[in-house]
């Protein structure tokens, strides 16, 4: 499992790795948005006990981080805080704290900024003393299976912290140490735009002049925008405040809604390229009989027909890359699903050694 602001939603890839099955689930980071935070946890929180409930656990957790960032913003240190706790500081061992981008950064400043992550207990050195390992992800894939090929050496299956808290434990997502980090930030937004509404209202009471009727506008707009957003992180609330079974029933639902709409839009998008390969080959019928016509010289080069015949092959082919981009999401969450399906045996030491998680 990686987390990385680069991914936007939960994404499974698996592939063979000396003899054995590997699948690197690849999960988005936490950001500056508080209520993107909230959808984030909820989908994280949904991936991790719906597996662990059907007896697939993690051999590790992966975090990438972008060398060419020439500072650390404070989103990193919320990022790294969450990740902790959702990983339990009993397993920070199965970790490994990876730096990608190093195309990007001369080579020395590259190592300047590795040694102030590891030397920082703030940023990674906490991770590495607890035996956490250092890496290099050069967007090569030898540097990538070098990283992979150490989970496989590791063999060791692990229950992450938020596993346990949420399944073992039966708390809300909201109530988990990570949970709990994102709920305080969101009642604490909640409550500064609360106040600025008051303050602002108690402004709107007294411009009374008309001259002044413009600010009384502009106070009125301002408090507008405000309930928009505390509404808002209301809803994110609502999203952490969700028990396992709702939460389980609920994503499912939506993960299997959408995979019936890829398999229409892909079903839709065969229907539209079997209509434009019967007006190509309408086309090419026409065009071959104009040719029959013209005797005494070639034909030109371009006709209407001909460029009807050129657009044509340009929306079909248009049109199969969008059809094959369904495929591809459709296995994507196929894959996902079929991650969730209860092994033959519940007993998690029973696992098939083969199979691995990242």
């Amino acid at each position: 499992m990686s987390i990385f602001q680069g991914t936007t939603s939960i994404q499974t890839y698996s592939f063979e790795r000396n003899g054995r099955k590997v699948h690197l689930i690849d999960t988005p980071g936490f950001n500056d948005s508080l209520i993107s935070d909230a959808e984030i946890m909820e989908e994280i929180a949904f991936w991790l006990t719906k597996a662990y409930s059907n007896g697939v656990l993690l051999n590790g957790l992966i975090y990438l981080h972008p060398i060419s960032a020439n500072r650390v913003q404070g989103s990193m240190s919320k990022n790294l805080a969450i990740f902790k706790k959702i990983a339990g500081l009993e397993n920070l061992g199965a970790v490994v704290m990876a730096s990608s981008m190093w195309n990007r950064v001369p080579e020395q400043e590259g190592q300047r900024r590795e040694d102030e992550l590891v030397a920082t207990p703030e940023f990674w050195g906490e991770f590495v003393r607890a035996g956490s390992r250092s890496a290099r992800f050069e967007n090569t894939p030898e540097s990538a299976l070098a990283i992979v090929d150490w989970f496989i050496g590791r063999d060791e299956k692990v229950v992450l912290g938020l596993q346990k808290e949420i399944v073992d434990q039966g708390k809300l997502v909201s109530e988990t140490e990570a949970g709990r980090e994102i709920e305080c930030a969101i009642v604490e937004a909640k409550d500064m735009f609360r106040r600025e509404m008051e303050e602002l209202e108690g402004e709107k009471d007294v411009q009374i002049v008309p001259r002044d009727q413009l600010t009384v506008e502009d106070i009125a707009q301002q408090e507008r925008h405000y309930r928009v957003k505390v509404k808002a992180l209301e809803g994110a609330l609502a999203r952490l405040r969700v028990a396992l079974e709702e939460l389980q029933q609920r994503k499912e639902k939506a993960l299997s809604a959408q995979i019936q709409q890829l398999k229409e839009e892909r079903e839709e998008f065969q229907r539209i390229i079997d209509g434009r390969l019967r007006d190509l080959k309408k086309l090419e019928s026409e065009a071959q009989m104009d040719e029959a016509k013209i005797s005494e010289s070639p034909p030109p080069k371009y006709t209407p027909v001909r460029e009807g015949m050129e657009k044509c092959k340009s929306d079909i082919v248009r049109l199969q890359r969008q059809r094959a981009s369904r495929n591809h999401r459709i296995n994507q969450s196929s894959s996902q699903k079929r991650l969730f399906e209860p092994r033959r045996t519940a007993r998690f030491d029973d696992v098939d050694r083969n199979e691995m998680s990242v």
